[in-house]
This record gives C-alpha cells, structure tokens and sequence, in this order.
C-alpha cells in the first residue's frame, strides 16, 4: 500500500479524510459526542514500511467553541485536539485488512480517553500561554460556563491590559467566548 491506499482504506471504513493547512491527510472517526483524529504517515525503512499514526481525540463541543471563538471555516479546521497519542506500526506491506484492525484499535483507545482533564487543566492555563493553548483556554472556559473570569478578561481588554495573552486573541474572540459561556451558564441552570 501507498500513503493514499492508506487513507482510502480508512475512508472505506467509514472515517472522513481530507488534508490539513500543512498538507497532512487526516481521517476523523465520530464516536457519539468524542471525535477521534489520526493523521497517518507512510514512509519505507529499511526492510519495509513504518505507518506512524498521530491520534488524537476532542469533543464536538470543543471543536465548535474554538471555531465561534476564533471565527473560522470549520471544513478546513474540523478538529482541536484534547488528548494525543501515537501509534506505530513497523511491517513489509499493509493490507485492508491491517487497516481494518488498526482502525479497531484507534476506536477502541478514543472511547477510553477521558477528555474532563484535560479540560480542566486548559481552563487552569494562565493567561500568557503560547500557540493555541489561549484559544483553548477560552473555549474550556467558556464550555464550562465560567462567565465571570472571561468578563474580567473583557473589562482588562477594554482597559487596555492584555493580561499577557499572545498577540492573536482579539477583544472579539474574548466577546465571543463570554457568548458561549452565557449559553452554557443558562443551559447548565435549567437541567
């Protein structure tokens, strides 16, 4: 098999495959509300063929939060990953048969996966963190509902203080965050 026999056994088996701003494919598998993400590599070694398999897993929630946060086109960035893993396997060839059992695996690992802590360790993040652990700060914070730390980050914007956040977050992807927050804090009350 090559890299795109690879990636259409995995859509065969029901995963969606695309490839991501750096040219990756991916497949995401849906599993209830967790979403499981891979993103396999093919390449030869000596002797055969290593497929390394970046996994990861987040929930639908998540995902969405970031992108209303962030404002962008979901198509190209359907997945922000909560937790990671990797998986390798070392082989002469693969068959679909070798995919259809690595997929079983793949699955089985991301409804195992408990997401809450790694929830709770982004909301505990502070507020100078790097990459797109701000973002995914906001969103935690906003998934749980927490409307009163996102509005002091919105009264400190307004007053000019970034609070040391990275030059990316914007006023209006904190104003958004408090958005989703108010609509969890509700929701959260009436159930």
């Amino acid at each position: 098999m090559l890299q795109n026999d690879i990636v259409l056994a995995f859509k065969k088996l029901s995963w969606q495959t695309g490839k991501d701003d750096a040219g990756d494919n991916y497949a995401i598998f849906d599993i209830g509300d967790i979403q499981l993400q891979i993103i396999p590599r093919l390449r030869p070694i000596w002797g055969g063929k290593r497929l390394a398999c970046v996994r990861s897993v987040t929930t639908k929630q998540f995902t969405s939060a970031c992108t209303k946060i962030f404002h962008r086109n979901t198509e190209k960035h359907p997945h922000n990953p909560l937790v990671r893993g990797d998986e390798d396997l070392i082989q002469q060839d693969y068959t679909f048969k070798d995919i259809s059992a690595l997929s079983e695996r793949l699955i089985e690992w991301a409804k195992i996966q408990d997401v809450d802590p790694a929830l709770k360790r982004l909301r505990e993040l502070p507020t100078d963190s790097k990459g797109t652990e701000p973002l995914y700060h906001l969103a935690a914070l906003a998934l749980a509902g927490d409307v009163d730390k996102l509005a002091y980050y919105q009264r400190s914007f307004e007053a000019g203080d970034r609070l040391g956040f990275v030059p990316y977050i914007s006023k209006e992807m904190i104003d958004r965050a408090v958005e989703i927050a108010k609509d969890t804090s509700s929701r959260i009350s009436t159930e």
